[in-house]
């Protein structure tokens, strides 16, 4: 007899209907926002659509009221008891909560945020690699208790699950850089710095590259200009073997030292866990002399597409906002 076909798990993505808010501001985990009324139509068709499904084994919700209302009508018709689970909350948009679009897209952060979220963190909110870290891979639709849908880990995610990852304070760095390594299309960005002999090196992406440099050309520009020693290298040091790949990256000034303050988070797997962290002082010429340096490379890279976003390939891009029948 032929081996059995393993079952398949169909897992269904839904997201909660229109608000009165949608389209117009930042909810984030804002607590009271219920279902417009063309939501609660909206979760009505819902569960008229997926009558034809023949069994639902579980429905899963965030506790949010948005959330839980959209999937009610389809869990009053199935008979099965909504579980809530807060690895499906919206992201923590922090101090933007309430913020209009509108006043959110006139934000030089904005572009960050739709382009590569990972780059930036919500003031007192979340950035999006740690909103996914929060989610617990655990068993999460189950046909019988015998399947489990899970994540994924790439190679860096399953380093960073086997070794403890270590922090870096830097009070007075004597070098602060940023380079690449590898082809134009297949470069990877590295963050470094040294002090006492001590190397820290980062992995990140191009976005979190050129969103550190606008944030700090952009404070350098209210700061008044220093007598300081300028960088005589910019190269990076060998050898070069990341610690982490960054997941966040913060910006400070520290008044009483006169140093600009660039902290990094990496990537943390399970809810609770503390990330890596990694603290550069570094003075008003090194953050000159980063910024001069990273908008180099960041320019040296693959044109971007204006409809997607996304860099294209030297040998012709396929854009995915126009579903693969056009190429840029």
């Amino acid at each position: 007899m032929p081996a059995a076909k393993p079952a398949t798990t169909l897992v269904l993505l839904v997201r909660h209907g229109v608000t009165p808010t949608t389209g117009r501001l930042l909810p984030g985990r804002r607590r009271g926002l219920h279902l417009s009324d063309e939501g609660r139509r909206q979760a009505e068709t819902l569960a008229a659509r997926l009558a034809v499904v023949p069994k639902i084994a579980a429905i899963y919700s965030s506790p949010l009221e948005r959330a839980l209302e959209t999937v009610a009508p389809l869990a009053k018709a199935r008979g099965i008891a909504v579980r809530t689970e807060r690895g499906l909350l919206e992201g923590d948009v922090g101090a933007w909560v309430g913020l209009s679009l509108r006043r959110a897209a006139r934000r030089p952060e904005w572009s960050i945020v739709q382009r590569h979220a990972s780059a930036f963190r919500f003031p007192e909110g979340d950035s999006a690699h740690r909103h996914r870290a929060g989610v617990d891979h655990g068993d999460r639709v189950s046909r019988g208790g015998a399947e489990r849908a899970h994540d994924e880990c790439d190679g860096w995610r399953s380093r960073i699950t086997r070794e403890a990852m270590t922090s870096f304070d830097f009070d007075v760095p004597d070098h602060f850089t940023v380079g690449t390594v590898g082809p134009q299309g297949e470069r990877v960005f590295y963050i470094q710095g040294r002090q006492r002999g001590r190397l820290a090196t980062l992995k990140s992406e191009k976005e979190q590259v050129r969103a550190l440099a606008t944030y700090l050309a952009q404070l350098l520009d209210k700061l008044p200009t220093a007598s300081e020693a300028t960088p005589q290298s910019l190269d990076l040091l060998e050898p070069v073997e990341a610690a982490w790949p960054v997941a966040s990256l913060g910006l400070g000034w520290d008044e009483e030292r006169q140093r600009i303050v660039v902290v990094a988070e990496s990537v943390v797997e399970e809810e609770g866990d503390e990330p890596a962290t990694a603290r550069f002082a570094i003075t008003r010429a090194q953050a000159t002399a980063f910024v001069e340096r990273a908008e180099t490379l960041v320019k040296a890279g693959r044109a971007i597409c204006p409809m997607c976003s996304q860099p294209k390939d030297p040998g012709g891009h396929v854009c995915p906002r126009s579903n693969g029948h056009v190429v840029r």
